[in-house]
């Protein structure tokens, strides 16, 4: 019964379309899709805040924004810039800082940005990933190769 419906609706078409001049089905080109992508959503310690990776801005960017958000996102404040790639973002225990990889020339390295956006800092000079929360809070771990 399905079969039967779509080759109808297929041939109803086709007699529409056929039968319509050039003028009443123009041609439209219609902009490109954009896909936005947001991951690796992580709770500040207080749970007033999610630090996300997201595309939105351009690029792979480390991106904050509130967790109580009506606006889907939109209130989403970007704290990374360049052209360099950034993925996993970890709070500090206090939810001042908040660590991240960003791929510098190839090669994954371990940065620390305080939670507004300012005062960024490198704190490995090898291959590095999965930063986090060392013991009791007091200071980074994280795996690196070299």
């Amino acid at each position: 019964m399905i079969r039967i419906w779509c080759v109808s609706l297929s041939i109803f078409a086709l007699a529409i379309i056929g039968s319509a001049g050039a003028d009443e089905f123009p041609i439209k080109k219609l902009s490109s899709f954009t896909w936005v992508v947001d991951y690796e959503a992580s709770w500040s310690p207080d749970s007033r805040q999610i630090v996300l990776v997201s595309s939105r801005h351009g690029g792979m960017k480390v991106h904050v924004m509130n967790a109580d958000s009506a606006s889907h996102g939109s209130d989403m404040r970007q704290l990374t810039f360049g052209t360099d790639e950034d993925d996993s973002p970890s709070w500090s225990p206090n939810g001042r800082k908040i660590a991240f990889v960003s791929i510098r020339a190839g090669v994954s390295q371990i940065f620390v940005i305080n939670a507004d956006g300012t005062n960024v800092r490198q704190l490995t000079s090898g291959n590095a990933e999965n930063p986090g929360d060392g013991p009791q809070g007091r200071g980074y771990i994280a795996h690196s190769s070299v």
